[in-house]
């Protein structure tokens, strides 16, 4: 006969079900700052992200460099039809370039947050219910992109979210 868990332990246990839960079914609007620890945990997360988002009928834009592009469609493939399938006919788009959003070799948040606006109007007039947005922030601590750039993206994308 085994002893209960600890409250704690059955606690620790469960925070990744149900963080990924959250995370895979997040509302309109909701902006998730992921911080995680190793690759594994950053890939499940954007499985658990982009798959609930093609299950809801919306178009997903990942926005990192090409390895990491290719890890999460194929991540995503490996969850079998429908969301392969939905995968496969365009519902994970990703930018794998910076220069859709970098002006004379500096961040420019205002072409950053252009560049979500046009691609959430692409995905609602290709029938898509809505926009999902995830991107590798790494590049922020670049010395030639500079934090106060980042911090007028963020506070362009909190007033669209309202």
């Amino acid at each position: 006969m085994t002893a209960p868990l600890e409250p704690a332990v059955r606690a620790e246990s469960l925070w990744p079900d149900l963080h990924q839960r959250h995370v895979g079914n997040p509302g309109p609007g909701t902006h998730i700052c992921q911080i995680y620890s190793n690759p594994a945990e950053r890939l499940r997360v954007l499985r658990a992200f982009f798959g609930g988002g093609l299950a809801r009928g919306e178009q997903c834009l990942y926005i990192a460099d090409p390895d990491r592009a290719t890890e999460v469609a194929q991540a995503l493939r490996a969850l079998g039809p429908p969301t392969s399938t939905e995968v496969d006919r365009g519902g994970l788009q990703v930018v794998t370039t910076r220069e859709l959003y970098v002006r004379d070799g500096h961040f420019d948040p205002q072409a950053m947050f252009h560049l979500h606006a046009a691609m959430d109007e692409r995905a609602r007039t290709s029938g898509y219910s809505a926009l999902q947005i995830a991107g590798e922030m790494s590049w922020v601590l670049g010395a030639d992109m500079g934090d106060r750039p980042f911090l007028e993206l963020e506070a362009l994308l909190k007033r669209f979210a309202k």
